[in-house]
């Protein structure tokens, strides 16, 4: 197995700990914020051996903004899979189609996760839903948002400090 890091700009393979470093045949893949930190982790299963789950722990990152989409039947699908998402915060536009699933045996955290930059403290998303209706929303980082189609912001919810 191995572990890259992204930069923004490219990835790089990175240097891991011991417990990590074992020769493995890794099947699946599944990321999602299982500790509600505003952070990816990652569940490896293996063949013939116990998946392994990489917590991540960093501190001092930039603003993340947290977004769990809701769509609205018959015109959208319930989980917005397909929805459109744009982010806009300083000079940064990100865009993301919303969807569950990446690769063979994976499904993953249904929750979006946006790194803004560093001077951040809130960003303009933009939601073009399945349908294809568009809304508008000013976020602040550091949490999670429901949003729900033609409902807008139901829910925020604070990250939890990482331990």
């Amino acid at each position: 197995d191995h572990l890259f890091l992204g930069d923004g700009k490219r990835y790089r393979l990175t240097e891991y700990s011991e417990p990590i470093e074992v020769d493995t045949v890794a099947r699946a893949l599944a990321s999602g914020d299982i500790d509600n930190d505003g952070d990816l982790d990652l569940l490896i299963t293996n063949w013939n051996q116990s998946p392994r789950l990489l917590r991540s722990t960093v501190s001092g990152r930039a603003p993340v903004l947290g977004l769990l989409l809701e769509g609205t039947p018959p015109a959208s699908n319930i989980d917005a899979i397909g929805a459109r998402i744009t982010v806009r915060a300083g000079n940064r536009t990100q865009v993301r189609e919303h969807r569950v699933q990446s690769s063979y045996f994976s499904s993953h955290d249904p929750r979006q996760l946006f790194t803004l930059p560093r001077e951040a403290s809130s960003a303009e998303v933009s939601i073009r839903w399945p349908d294809g209706t568009n809304e508008e929303f000013q976020l602040e980082a550091g949490s999670y948002h429901h949003l729900k189609q033609g409902k807008g912001l139901i829910s925020s919810a604070a990250f939890r400090p990482a331990r």
